[in-house]
């Protein structure tokens, strides 16, 4: 038996699929970024590579909660392949299209950390929010400069993988699909993540 982790297959002969729901993580990136901007305001995605499920998950799950706020509008949704480097370029032309930017949503942690850096150089105070809790993201919001990033569980992933392949081994019947647990991560919370 097989057990898919992380991105899941359409493959049918697979035992089960382990990991995050990505759509409701893309949610709670859209419900932090209407909060924060009270319901009002421009807001651009920047995604990984193009057709990639995950992008296209972690996006429509953000475009779900936006499109309950008539006062947002989505200015830009661009590819950064998830790339640091290409992000800041992405975020750079978006921003000079779009000098009134409020907020950012980028699909992973370093392409938030290039999309803040243009920001900064901007001197914009776009909220940038981000996907999964890498180090220099967490330290950025400590220090106030990134808005927040969906935190995900690699390791409860890893654990539960293991646990569910003993459980096969065994014999026994497992779920076909299992999401693991996911939060998110802002200034609210950070010193849970950062001492």
């Amino acid at each position: 038996p097989v057990i898919v982790f992380d991105t899941d297959s359409p493959w049918d002969g697979k035992a089960a699929f382990i990991g995050t729901n990505e759509v409701k993580g893309g949610e709670e990136a859209g419900k932090y970024i209407a909060k924060a901007l009270n319901g009002k305001g421009t807001v651009a995605l920047i995604g990984g590579v193009m057709g990639h499920q995950t992008t296209i998950d972690r996006l429509q799950g953000c475009k779900n909660i936006l499109a309950q706020h008539p006062g947002i509008k989505i200015v830009a949704e661009q590819p950064a392949n998830s790339e640091r480097p290409l992000a800041m370029h992405v975020m750079e032309n978006i921003l000079t299209s779009n000098p009134d930017l409020g907020a950012a949503f980028c699909i992973n942690a370093e392409m938030a950390m290039g999309a803040l850096e243009a920001a900064e150089m901007d001197r914009s105070d776009v909220k940038v929010v981000g996907y999964y809790q890498e180090k220099s993201a967490l330290q950025a919001i400590k220090d106030g400069r990134l808005a927040g990033l969906v935190s995900m569980s690699p390791f409860g992933m890893g654990e539960l993988c293991v646990k569910n392949a003993v459980l096969l081994k065994e014999g026994k019947e497992i779920p076909k699909r299992i999401d693991t647990p996911m939060g998110f991560v802002s200034s609210e919370n950070i010193d849970e993540w950062v001492k």
